[in-house]
């Protein structure tokens, strides 16, 4: 069995990953979303916005993971 306060210190490591993990992505996400109308051709876009939705899925499956850990505490 893990002792309360070493389980306490890793969910709060766990969520400090998180949060940093999201915090990058939604700066990406903004530099993605000022870089798609400066994109000249369409295929140049398409290569923006596939990045765009990754990008987006990844702010989901974090933002999922951390509404679980804040459920757990």
């Amino acid at each position: 069995m893990i002792p309360l306060a070493k389980e306490n210190n890793s969910r709060m490591e766990v969520a400090k990953m998180i949060d940093k993990e999201l915090r990058s992505a939604f700066s990406l996400r903004k530099s993605l979303e000022s870089e798609l109308p400066k994109q000249e051709t369409m295929s140049e876009r398409v290569i923006v916005r596939k990045e765009l939705r990754e990008c987006n899925q990844k702010i989901k499956e974090l933002t999922d993971e951390k509404r679980k850990e804040d459920n757990n505490e």
